[in-house]
């Protein structure tokens, strides 16, 4: 029960998706960053699914160069394998 109380009040698992995505452009604030945080220690999914993303985002960075990869491709690769993982 409590940790439904806190998931409420914390983030649903479609903001921490969202926010895991803007943090990875660091785009978020001190605020987001620890709600993030604590929607993580909470919901192992969305930690499974921040560590796929980072690795994703990772091999997608060495593998083109600087500012040249297609964005509208990742973006495309990443909504496919949410579709995979609902």
């Amino acid at each position: 029960m409590l940790k439904n109380w806190i998931h409420k009040i914390a983030l649903s698992c479609e903001q921490a998706t969202l926010l895991m995505e803007l943090q990875e452009n660091q785009q978020t604030t001190a605020i987001q960053n620890i709600r993030l945080k604590l929607h993580l220690i909470i919901c192992k999914y969305c930690k499974i699914y921040s560590k796929k993303m980072k690795l994703m985002n990772q091999f997608f960075r060495s593998k083109s160069p600087k500012n040249s990869y297609d964005i509208d491709k990742i973006e495309t690769l990443k909504e496919r394998i949410k579709q995979n993982f609902k």
